[in-house]
């Protein structure tokens, strides 16, 4: 009987963390696009101010996108002067990426 006083509570527990998910994707959803963005470009800006430096595929898979979609987003950034892309010092074959000035304030902006 406990057994399953516990799996219902872990049900409801699951079914409410879901809710506050989709609630807080929703909320950074309408702050992208109120400011002309989308959820993606901003996570992207996002997550390249917190790493600085990663390499491309380091932030595919960070990011969990297609390489269409990032090199997309990632020119678009770039465009925008709000990221820059700099050549590994080591490997010349790494490209590692950078947030520039112009997109720490960008995301200070929207935060």
């Amino acid at each position: 009987m406990e057994t399953l006083d516990n799996n219902e509570k872990l049900k409801d527990f699951k079914t409410k963390l879901l809710r506050v998910n989709a609630n807080f994707k929703f909320l950074c959803a309408h702050v992208a696009n109120e400011n002309g963005y989308s959820l993606n470009f901003c996570n992207l800006l996002y997550v390249i101010s917190e790493n600085e430096g990663m390499t491309l595929a380091e932030l595919a898979e960070s990011v969990d996108m297609d390489k269409g979609n990032l090199s997309r987003l990632l020119n678009q950034q770039i465009q925008s002067g709000y990221v820059e892309k700099k050549m590994d010092a080591i490997d010349n074959r790494k490209i590692r990426v950078y947030i520039t000035d112009t997109g720490q304030s960008k995301i200070n902006e929207i935060s």
